[in-house]
């Protein structure tokens, strides 16, 4: 607005600290330039500040290829394009690229929870009502034999097709008006990555989407011509939600630290080494407590060795937790059964990865997390073979069938 060609600078530099930050720092080009073209209607010096995040991104290729990083040496930046590209291959081959289309809709709704409701109020009865049938048929039509199909999912979906729906309708009504499409294609180009590029659907994609979705939904409101009263309903019951499941997260989380304490305080001192799987919280808090996470590729188990092996998590690969290999001493489980799920596969939810559960939450009662607590009988080594990481390419869901166990 002040044609200050400093401030361009600056922007540009931000812009490139973003994608040193995250990489997804990198869409600012495309989403500025296309802002800028809408402006000027051509191109110009205005422009130049954009070599700044690509000059960023291409150092950063370099040098962390130089310093032989990532996979075979490729560079970070490389390896993670990469490694999305294989998994997002593996992942449309098994589900299909209509099934990740719903997963971004159910996850876009389910994110922004007021969506929903305002949707109710944004569009005609009709409308909603044919929104809501269609999304609870296209979802039993799409999902079978991927997830359960419930009214948690067809609203989420709703909401989801319906936030994009009124991001397109404010640009369509305001012409070629360069900050309204500033706003939708910044709610579109976030989706578009969290649904269709990055390697797994979860909250910390969508969240980038979080100012303009407030945005678009503040212009739904005061374009509905319904009363306020209405639209502080709305509202308040997409809050109260979001803060039930942030509840519910922010308990999972301490049910595993309390499980991490009472483990550490019965089991480390008689441990010749303090063992465990998994990543996340759990992690820290085991970090924190003495334990030692095991790397298969150079770690081995020695008699006298204690292992805690989570239910819920990652990169875990359970032994034989049964003589002559190792002994069960304790499996803890948490005695709060939950309502709403945040992770969890049984119940379908999977807010920091979709591959774990097709709903960024869940209104279902699950089984809370469990901890097996195992003492080594004899030294030996755990092959896995291949990775397998429920987190990336070659999951499956099973065990792998290479995963064994070699006597020393």
């Amino acid at each position: 607005d002040r044609q200050q060609t400093s401030l361009g600078w600056a922007a540009g530099a931000l812009a490139a600290l973003a994608f040193l930050t995250k990489y997804f720092g990198l869409a600012l080009v495309p989403l500025l330039l296309a802002h800028g073209l809408l402006r000027e209607r051509r191109l110009g010096a205005w422009a130049l500040p954009l070599v700044l995040p690509l000059a960023a991104a291409a150092l950063y290729q370099l040098s962390t290829a130089k310093l032989g990083y990532g996979e075979d040496g490729t560079g970070l930046l490389l390896d993670a394009a990469l490694y999305v590209t294989r998994f997002a291959e593996e992942a449309t081959a098994d589900h299909g690229r209509l099934a990740r289309a719903w997963v971004g809709l159910v996850f876009l709704g389910g994110c922004f929870t007021a969506s929903s409701f305002v949707s109710l109020l944004a569009w005609p009865r009709w409308v909603w009502v044919t929104g809501l049938a269609t999304a609870a048929g296209l979802g039993l039509a799409i999902t079978t034999g991927l997830a359960v199909l419930d009214l948690q999912s067809a609203a989420m979906a709703f909401g989801g097709a319906s936030l994009l729906a009124l991001a397109v309708r404010w640009g369509i009504r305001a012409g070629w008006n360069a900050e309204v499409w500033l706003v939708v294609l910044w709610m579109l180009g976030t989706h578009l990555f969290a649904a269709h590029l990055n390697w797994v659907n979860n909250g910390r994609s969508n969240l980038p989407a979080a100012p303009v979705a407030g945005i678009v939904l503040a212009w739904a409101v005061e374009t509905s011509g319904r009363g306020r009263a209405a639209a502080r309903v709305a509202v308040g019951l997409g809050a109260a939600v979001a803060l039930v499941v942030a509840i519910a997260d922010y308990r999972w989380a301490g049910d595993v630290r309390s499980a991490v304490e009472q483990i550490a305080e019965r089991h480390r001192a008689g441990a010749r080494t303090f063992w465990y799987q998994g990543h996340w919280g759990f992690q820290y808090y085991m970090d924190r407590a003495g334990g030692r996470a095991f790397d298969f590729d150079t770690d081995r188990v020695s008699r006298g060795d204690v292992m805690v092996i989570p239910s819920n998590n990652v990169d875990v690969y359970p032994p034989h937790v049964e003589p002559p290999w190792m002994t069960l001493l304790e499996t803890l489980t948490p005695d709060r059964r939950p309502w709403v799920q945040v992770m969890n596969s049984d119940a379908g939810a999977g807010f920091y990865a979709s591959n774990h559960g097709r709903l960024p939450f869940s209104i279902l009662p699950g089984d809370p997390d469990s901890f097996q607590v195992a003492r080594a009988l004899q030294n030996f080594r755990i092959n896995i073979g291949k990775a397998y990481h429920r987190q990336g390419p070659e999951s499956s869901g099973k065990p792998h069938p290479r995963k064994r166990l070699r006597s020393d």
